[in-house]
């Protein structure tokens, strides 16, 4: 299963945009897993950079 696959079988919701359990907390704890995991790779450029 890709991550794409994945993105329609598991979605969170959440009410609150900052903060550790917020939008921008959430995010950041599930992009450092995946990375810790090997499934992506950090890049170190601005939004949008190399695509």
């Amino acid at each position: 299963m890709t991550i794409l696959d994945a993105f329609g079988r598991f979605q969170l919701l959440c009410a609150l945009r900052e903060g550790p359990f917020g939008v921008a907390g959430l995010n950041e704890r599930i992009e450092s897993g995946l990375q810790r995991a090997g499934l992506i790779r950090r890049n170190p450029g601005p939004p949008g950079a190399g695509i």
